[in-house]
């Protein structure tokens, strides 16, 4: 039953972002039209693109619905797939992934182990509860690793300073995302399910560059501001004024988790 529930969901929220996008043609038109009477719905926005639905909908259609939700929501879509690139273009290599399956294991438990030491959550816990205890949290805990992993190269541990630091301006060196919070690895893919020869997250790219752009040439300098022109405005659910979304009484509810390597929290 849960897993028809599910799918259900999947297939109406993919009926709405096609009935939104109707609409926003109808609009541009000069025609009005509304995807559902107001006190009617209240949706999960939450499976498909990380909430960024959910955000979109409460921004562009603050009458469809009287209550969203939205689980890790990545509303920010053309900064989190820079955030994406950055993390490919340095866990893969022209030479192949940076670790093994064995050193991503390897880090995930000494994080575990790094913030136990540190007074975070019970002994015998496999998760930690809050993975950032300052600006030297990064360093501190390459440190770490280093310490208890002294085959790994420098190279290895450079990339886990980039990683866990998130990708910077490389002429300014002004932070331009966060990056993969520390010990995301212990529940599932995070280093790992960034080093694949293939990457599904690199589509924003080829869409405001073009089919044949490498994204291997993606400069974090001048190319995110082409990146945010191109696509911002149509894939971003980034505009903090949903005052008319709360004048009729909507409510959005969105949630996270510091364990999510494809969403950061921060």
């Amino acid at each position: 039953v849960d897993g028809k529930k599910y799918v259900v969901s999947i297939i109406e929220t993919i009926v709405y972002i096609l009935i939104c996008t109707l609409k926003l043609v109808l609009i541009s038109s000069g025609v009005d039209i509304k995807v559902a009477p107001p006190g009617k719905m209240i949706k999960n926005l939450s499976l498909l693109s990380g909430g960024e639905q959910a955000f979109a909908a409460a921004e562009k259609f603050p009458e469809d619905f009287d209550g969203i939700y939205a689980g890790v929501a990545a509303m920010n879509r053309t900064m989190l797939h820079t955030y994406f690139i950055w993390l490919w273009v340095h866990l893969r290599r022209p030479e192949g992934p940076v670790f093994t399956t064995e050193e991503t294991e390897a880090v995930g438990q000494l994080a575990v182990r790094y913030f136990q030491e540190k007074g975070d959550g019970e002994p015998g816990d496999i998760f930690i509860t809050d993975p950032w205890h300052g600006d030297s949290t990064v360093e501190d805990f390459v440190a770490y690793v280093a310490k208890n992993m002294p085959e790994l190269t420098a190279l290895q541990l450079d990339t886990l300073r980039a990683v866990f630091g998130g990708p910077v301006n490389p002429r300014t060196g002004k932070r331009i995302y966060c990056g993969m919070p520390i010990g995301a690895g212990t529940f599932g893919s995070a280093l790992r399910g960034h080093m694949g020869e293939k990457n599904g997250f690199l589509y924003p790219f080829h869409w405001a560059f073009g089919m044949d752009y490498d994204v291997h040439n993606f400069d974090f300098d001048r190319d995110v501001d082409r990146l945010n022109e191109a696509l911002a405005s149509n894939m971003n659910g980034t505009d903090a004024d949903l005052r008319p979304f709360g004048a009729r009484g909507g409510k959005l509810i969105t949630y996270s988790g510091t364990a999510d390597s494809y969403v950061p929290y921060q």
